[in-house]
Order: structure tokens, then C-alpha cells, then sequence
């Protein structure tokens, strides 16, 4: 996203923040100049929240991961939970365990990382898996992905970003959707990774280990834009969600 034509970035940018409803704040330029200095302040931000976002992954692997394992290694069962980048730092902690060694649980809200990180097999590259494919098997409980539909900044400026700067973990294309976070629309193309509500999932709908995607639009679904609800996790239900999937209740 830095190497193309900064107008057309910026452009595009410019067009994302208007289809998540964000008010242009008032600034130097007006009209068409305007539109571009505001996708380009956006385009800024992308930047460091894709820096971020590397670091998310690196940490986990090799810093979280070696940690908990060797936690774990004396005795206590871990669970691991995560919002946004500290989901994907959480889950990359999976690939940093030791041999042997599992986690008891692992719970991702608004999970800031793509949809397919867990695929066996990507559904456009049937060669390749995501970048963490095989390590869902290190969790011993569930793997608990919730996600919304009300969370614009995984919706529609994630997948913008992520296709402009060509993510190797997503792969290249047109189609957004393949740039999705699992923040958004949950965990795709993993078998044996059942969609559920959150009120099925408090019922009984968690299972006692294996994948599952906890639809948790009808909590999650505060906040203005240009990011919606992406923050608004504070909710009763998801930390019964989180208690339930670290005792591996049904």
C-alpha cells in the first residue's frame, strides 16, 4: 500500500471511512485535496497498525508461546484469551509451545487476523494452508473464535488494508472477502468448526474441545466509526463465554 499510486490509496482509503459512516473531521484542505489528506491520515494509521500487528505475531510465537509451555510444563492448565491483535498474539503463542505441550483453552474476541490463519487448506490456493494450520490441535479444550458483524474496522478497513499491502497470510486477489477477518465472520474453511449464536453457545452449544465461531453480534454491536464495535467487548456474556470454554463445559 506504499508502493502504488499514493492518490489512488489515499482514494481508496478515503472511500472506506465513508462506507463505515465517519464524519470528516475539519482540517487544511477542502474538496478534492481534502478527500486525499484524509485517506492518506488513514493510510498513516494503517501503517503502524500493520506493524503492530506483525509484532502481535512475532511476540506470540516467540515470546508468549516458550512461556506458557514452559507454565504449563510445571503443572497449572493455561488459557489464553485475546482481543484484536492480542487474539492474533495469543494465537501464534500456539506455535511457539514446545513440543508435547498444549494449552487447556483458547478464546479470541474481535480477533484482529485473517479468517483462513487456521485453514488446512486455503480455498483459492488448495496447496497452502493459513500460517497457523495444525496448531489448533494444541489446545486441548475449544478454541472459541466470537466475532460481529457490527465491527467496521475488521469489516471494511482490515480487509482493504490487508489486500493493499498484499499479506502473504491471506494471499493476493480482488476479492475482499479473501482479506476477512475472523473478528468479523469467525474461522472459514476449517473442518469441523461449527457457527453458533451466543445465546446457543451459553446454552449448550460450546463444545468440550475442537473449534467453534460464536456469532456475538447481539452484544457486540456499540460503538461510532470509523471502527464500530471492535472495542465494545465488556459484556456479561462473553466473559460466561470465557469461563465456559476454560472449565470445557458443554
Amino acid at each position: 500500500m506504499f508502493t502504488d499510486s499514493a492518490v489512488e490509496v489515499c482514494g481508496r482509503f478515503a472511500d472506506a471511512l465513508d462506507a463505515t459512516g465517519a464524519t470528516p473531521a475539519p482540517g487544511l484542505f477542502g474538496g478534492a485535496l481534502g478527500r486525499v489528506w484524509r485517506g492518506a491520515l488513514e493510510l498513516l494509521r494503517q501503517g503502524t497498525y500493520w506493524e503492530m500487528k506483525r509484532r502481535a505475531g512475532v511476540v506470540g510465537r516467540q515470546g508468549l508461546g516458550p512461556a506458557a509451555g514452559e507454565l504449563a510444563g510445571r503443572g497449572p492448565r493455561v488459557h489464553l484469551v485475546g482481543h484484536s491483535f492480542g487474539a492474533r498474539l495469543v494465537s501464534f503463542a500456539l506455535g511457539g509451545l514446545p513440543d508435547g505441550v498444549r494449552v487447556r483453552s483458547l478464546t479470541l474476541l474481535q480477533g484482529a487476523f485473517s479468517h483462513y490463519t487456521f485453514s488446512p487448506r486455503l480455498p483459492f490456493a488448495p496447496r497452502r494452508g493459513g500460517v497457523l494450520e495444525g496448531t489448533a490441535d494444541r489446545v486441548d479444550g475449544p478454541l472459541v473464535c466470537c466475532h460481529s458483524s457490527h465491527d467496521t474496522a475488521l469489516g471494511t478497513l482490515y480487509p482493504l488494508a490487508s489486500r493493499l499491502a498484499g499479506d502473504a497470510d491471506s494471499l493476493l486477489g480482488i476479492d475482499l472477502s479473501r482479506w476477512g477477518a475472523l473478528g468479523y465472520d469467525g474461522i472459514r474453511d476449517m473442518p469441523g468448526c461449527p457457527d453458533t449464536t451466543l445465546a446457543e453457545a451459553l446454552g449448550d452449544g460450546m463444545p468440550a474441545d475442537g473449534c467453534v465461531n460464536v456469532d456475538a453480534s447481539e452484544v457486540v454491536r456499540d460503538g461510532g466509526p470509523p471502527a464500530g464495535a471492535h472495542s465494545d467487548i465488556c459484556h456479561e456474556e462473553l466473559a460466561r463465554v470465557v469461563l465456559r470454554a476454560g472449565l470445557g463445559m458443554r
